[in-house]
C-alpha cells in the first residue's frame, strides 16, 4: 500500500481535517503543531472524527513527547487520534499513551525544513521571558511581577513595548533558559519549584493559555502576547505591608508629616508625580492598542487598579472591538469596590479576580487600613455570586505572608474554605525586610512553629502550610526592634493598636 492509498482509505472511513507528518515537526518551529491543531479545536467531535499522524523515519523521543503534550494541552481526547508508522518505537510510545498506533509497512519521504525546534515539554523554560512585560509603578519593567530586579536602562515612559521585549537583556534571559540555566532574577519561581510548590512559571501554560502554544522557544521573534503591571500607584488603602511606591494614600500620609514648604522638594512628592505616568499620558494605552489582538493577555495590579479609569476604559475597548473573546484578564484588587465591568466578564475568554486578603476580622482592618472586614466580605460575596453565574469569571485570594499574619494562617485558611473561592495563593513577603518572616525573633519562631505544625488543615491546604513552615524553620532570627519600631510608628500615626489586634505575635516580637 502506498501512502496515497492509505490516506484515501482513511478519508473514506473518517472525517479528517489534519494529516500531520511527525518528521516535519523536527524541522519546523516549535509552535507548528499547536498552530496546526488549534483551528480544529472543538468542544465536542463527531464520533468518526480523527486527527491522523504519520511517521516513516526515525524521530527523537522528545518529538513524540511534544505531540502528546500538545494534544493534551489543547484537550483532544486520545480517542480521536490515530498514528500510522513503520517505526516500532513510535508505535510503542503512542500505545503507552493510550493512543491508537498502527505499524504499517509503507516507505514515504516527507520534505522537511532546516529549522531545529526546541520543545518545552518539561516546562523548563518560562513563557514570561518570551511573551511580554510587567510594568512597575514608576515605569521600570521586568519580565513578570515575581522577577527579582528590572530590565536595566529601560522604562515604559521612554521606550516602546517592542523595544523592551526585544532588548539584548531579554534575549540573554531567553538564552539562559535555552541552556538549562536558572536566571538569577527568576529565583523566586525556582525556589518554589524546589519546594514542590506551584509558582508563576508553573502556572504559565494556564495563565497564558490564549497564546502560550504560539511561542517558538528557539526564537526571539514570537509575538508579544502579555502585558501586566502596576500602571501607577493610585490606591484607597494604607496596608501595613505596602509602601509609598505602591500606594498613593501611604505616600500622602508620609507627606502629611513634612512641613508644607518642603513638600514639593521631598522625594515622595516626586514619586507621586512620577507614578501618574499612565494616567497623564494619552499615548500609553493608545500604543498598547497597536499590539492587539496579538497581545491578548493582561494583568492589572495596584495600587488599586479598579480606581484607574484608564484601566477600565481599556477593558471596554477590548469588549467594544470584539477582542475580549480571546482575551484573558487577571486583576489583583483589594476588595473594596465592585465596578460594573465585572457584569461583562462573560465576554472575555477568562477573567480572573484575585483579592488581597491577609487576615480576618479586626486584624484584617488593621493590616489593610481603610477597608472594613464587613465591606470586604460583602465584596467577596458579590464576586463569588457573579462567578457562579459566569464560568469565565474566576475568583480567588492572595495572602501575602508576613510577620503580621503568619501565626494566623490556619484561621485564614478556614475563612477561605468557607468563602467558596476558586483558588488562593500564599505569597511570602520579601520587602520591606523588617516585615518578612525571615526576621522573626526566636520567641516568635517557636510560637509560630508550634501553632502551624499542630494546625488541623485539609490535605489540599497542607502542602501550602508546609511550605510556610519550612520557610519559618530556615529563617534566621532577629531582635525584632525594627519591626516593633515600624508598628509603633503606624499605631501612633493612625491611632491604631497592633498590640491589641495581634496580641500573641506582638508579644513574641517584643512589641
Amino acid at each position: 500500500m502506498t501512502f496515497a492509498e492509505l490516506k484515501s482509505t482513511l478519508e473514506s472511513q473518517y472525517k479528517i481535517d489534519c494529516f500531520l507528518a511527525i518528521e516535519e515537526l523536527e524541522h519546523s518551529s516549535s509552535s507548528t503543531l499547536y498552530k496546526s491543531l488549534i483551528p480544529h479545536q472543538k468542544i465536542a467531535y463527531d464520533n468518526d472524527y480523527r486527527f491522523v499522524f504519520f511517521n516513516f523515519s526515525p524521530v527523537q523521543k522528545s518529538t513524540l513527547e511534544h505531540v502528546v503534550s500538545i494534544i493534551n494541552y489543547i484537550d483532544i481526547s486520545p480517542y480521536f487520534v490515530l498514528v500510522y508508522s513503520n517505526q516500532q518505537a513510535t508505535v510503542d510510545f503512542f500505545q503507552s499513551q493510550s493512543i491508537t498506533a498502527i505499524n504499517i509497512n509503507i516507505e514515504h519521504k516527507f520534505v522537511v525544513g532546516d529549522k531545529v525546534p526546541m520543545f518545552n515539554t518539561d516546562q523548563s523554560m518560562c513563557a514570561y521571558a518570551w511573551g511580554g512585560l510587567h510594568v512597575l509603578p514608576n515605569g521600570s519593567v521586568a519580565p513578570c511581577c515575581d522577577y527579582r530586579g528590572t530590565i536595566p536602562n529601560y522604562n515604559i515612559k521612554q521606550h516602546s513595548i517592542s523595544e523592551i521585549a526585544h532588548s539584548n537583556y531579554m534575549s540573554d534571559l531567553r538564552d539562559q533558559f535555552r541552556k538549562g540555566q536558572r536566571p538569577e532574577g527568576c529565583e523566586t519561581c525556582f525556589h518554589l519549584k524546589d519546594q514542590h510548590i506551584e509558582s508563576r512559571m508553573f502556572f504559565a501554560p494556564y495563565k497564558l493559555k490564549n497564546f502560550y502554544g504560539t511561542i517558538d522557544w528557539e526564537s526571539n521573534s514570537s509575538p508579544i502576547g502579555y502585558l501586566g503591571g502596576h500602571f501607577g500607584n493610585l490606591c484607597n488603602l494604607k496596608c501595613r505591608i505596602c509602601t509609598p511606591e505602591n500606594s498613593s494614600v501611604i505616600a500622602a500620609e508620609e507627606l502629611s508629616l513634612i512641613p508644607p514648604d518642603q513638600i514639593k522638594k521631598h522625594p515622595t512628592y516626586k514619586l507621586l508625580e512620577d507614578n501618574r505616568w499612565a494616567k497623564n499620558s494619552d499615548n500609553f494605552w493608545e500604543s498598547v492598542k497597536q499590539y492587539v489582538p496579538d497581545m491578548c493577555n493582561f494583568e492589572f495590579i495596584g495600587g488599586e487598579p479598579l480606581l484607574l479609569k484608564e484601566n477600565l476604559d481599556f477593558l471596554e475597548f477590548l469588549i467594544d472591538n470584539g477582542h475580549s473573546e480571546n482575551t484573558i484578564v487577571e486583576l489583583i484588587t483589594n476588595g473594596s469596590i465592585y465596578p460594573s465591568i465585572f457584569d461583562q466578564a462573560h465576554k472575555f475568554k477568562r477573567f480572573t479576580v484575585t483579592i488581597s486578603v491577609d487576615n480576618i476580622g479586626a486584624r484584617y482592618e488593621l493590616e489593610r487600613s481603610g477597608n472594613t472586614w464587613d465591606q470586604l466580605n460583602k465584596t467577596v460575596e458579590k464576586f463569588v455570586t457573579s462567578s457562579q453565574k459566569n464560568s469565565s469569571l474566576k475568583i480567588g485570594v492572595n495572602v501575602t505572608v508576613s510577620i503580621q499574619n503568619v501565626l494566623y494562617l490556619p484561621e485564614i485558611l478556614e475563612w477561605i474554605a468557607q468563602s467558596k473561592l476558586d483558588h488562593y495563593f500564599f505569597n511570602v513577603l520579601q520587602e520591606p525586610e523588617y516585615l518578612s518572616i525571615k526576621n522573626i525573633t526566636q520567641s516568635a519562631k517557636e510560637l509560630i512553629l508550634t501553632k502551624l505544625v499542630n494546625a488541623n488543615v485539609s490535605p489540599v491546604d497542607q502542602p501550602h502550610l508546609n511550605f510556610i513552615i519550612g520557610e519559618v524553620m530556615q529563617a534566621p532570627t532577629s531582635n525584632g526592634q525594627e519591626f516593633c519600631q515600624y508598628m509603633k510608628q503606624k499605631d501612633q500615626l493612625r491611632k491604631e493598636n497592633f498590640g491589641e489586634t495581634h496580641a500573641e505575635i506582638a508579644q513574641a516580637m517584643g512589641y
